[in-house]
């Protein structure tokens, strides 16, 4: 529980005595895709397709007819559809401990993935399958039927029969996506660092920017290419000026990848989020395997204090959702990242009551995740309107 609150005048501050402030927890459990408590504008509609069921091999996934029977979503679409998970956290960690250390070991701690393979390397590893649990099966065809959407979508619009994975399917704003990054949200596969920048994207976009400027300004979503500039530079003080201006916000969002090859991209293998709360000079770190990430995450951390000037408060987050399989950590934290965001832009709450970063009886469903934002870049390559203006 931090110390800040939000005041209409001041922005997010550390209020003086703790008068009317209240320190609320849930005492239920919060099932969540990580993005349904944001309000969203008529002009984030998304198109999802109802399914009654789904069977289907890869040929027809490339020359299937067009599926119709749409009904409109608003983003923020109702959550009664999230399965409750039927495997609980405990019945899970041992496994999953037992098989950080030895994801971090493969290949001398180079799991190297090729983004543009359709089979990826973690898949063919049977030490790491050992842990994997399926996801609900409805919900991943849920999400293939919206992936084979989004192909055929672009198919009528490139007029072409097929596309690369290396051919750019979509400008969004500073962020260009290209089709292995549809590839990557299918379920078990790999997020890459595109797929989180066009996430934070999105959210500054549609969301941070239609707050005022004291509410802007003091959020930043900082790029994984940017944490990783950072977290391999000698001299972060040098980064002034390349990096947003870190020292005037209140929070900061930085996602952590464990690649320690600076020669060769996608090299890494694990995902984990830090965020700061400069108020309080405290650093949060967010692991959804354990601790697997925890001395990438410190290296981040001590670089962001030789470039602030001053020392963070190091604070391990041990009730972060726990991932089921071997790839959902980069989806996880961008689910993550979408919860903890919608909680600092609740305004109204925040005036009486102190910010909760903690993750505490708060359930994330990964599927949910990949389905929501397969569904928002169906909804863009739909709709696009001016988006790289």
């Amino acid at each position: 529980m931090l110390r800040v609150v939000y005041n209409q005048y001041k922005g997010y501050c550390i209020p003086k005595g703790n008068t009317g402030i209240q320190s609320e927890h849930s005492q239920e459990t919060i099932y969540t895709n990580g993005f349904n408590f944001f309000n969203w504008e008529d002009d984030e509609l998304q198109q999802y397709s109802k399914i009654t069921n789904y069977n289907e091999d890869e040929e027809e996934q490339e020359n299937g007819d067009m599926y119709t029977n749409e009904s409109k979503n608003h983003l923020n679409h109702e959550m009664s559809d999230l399965l409750k998970p039927s495997v609980l956290k405990n019945e899970i960690t041992d496994k999953i401990n037992d098989k950080i250390n030895d994801k971090k070991q493969l290949n001398g701690k180079k799991i190297k993935k090729q983004y543009g393979k359709k089979k990826k390397k973690q898949k063919g590893n049977s030490d790491l399958d050992d842990f994997n649990i399926p996801s609900d099966v409805n919900k991943v065809a849920q999400l293939n039927k919206l992936h084979k959407e989004l192909i055929l979508n672009l198919k009528s619009q490139l007029a072409s029969t097929k596309i690369n994975d290396d051919e750019k399917i979509l400008q969004f704003f500073d962020v260009s996506i290209y089709k292995e990054e549809l590839d990557n949200l299918k379920d078990d596969e790999w997020l890459n660092d595109n797929n989180i920048s066009f996430l934070y994207e999105y959210l500054e976009r549609y969301q941070l920017n239609s707050f005022n400027k004291l509410i802007k300004d003091s959020i930043i979503l900082l790029r994984p290419s940017m944490v990783y500039l950072l977290a391999n530079t000698s001299a972060p003080l040098e980064l002034k000026g390349v990096l947003p201006p870190l020292e005037n916000s209140k929070f900061i969002f930085l996602p952590v990848n464990d690649n320690d090859d600076v020669e060769t991209a996608s090299a890494g293998s694990h995902w984990s989020l830090i965020v700061i709360s400069l108020l309080d000079q405290t650093a949060f770190i967010y692991d959804t395997m354990e601790r697997a990430n925890e001395t990438e995450a410190i290296q981040v951390i001590k670089k962001l204090m030789e470039y602030l000037g001053y020392q963070l408060k190091i604070k391990i987050i041990e009730n972060t959702p726990q991932q089921i399989n071997g790839s959902d950590c980069g989806i996880m934290i961008c689910q993550i990242t979408g919860f903890l965001l919608s909680r600092l832009l609740n305004l109204k709450y925040l005036e009486t009551n102190y910010i909760d970063l903690s993750l505490d009886k708060v359930d994330i469903s990964a599927i949910d995740g990949r389905i929501f934002l397969m569904g928002t870049l169906l909804n863009l390559v739909k709709h696009k309107q001016n988006l790289d203006q």
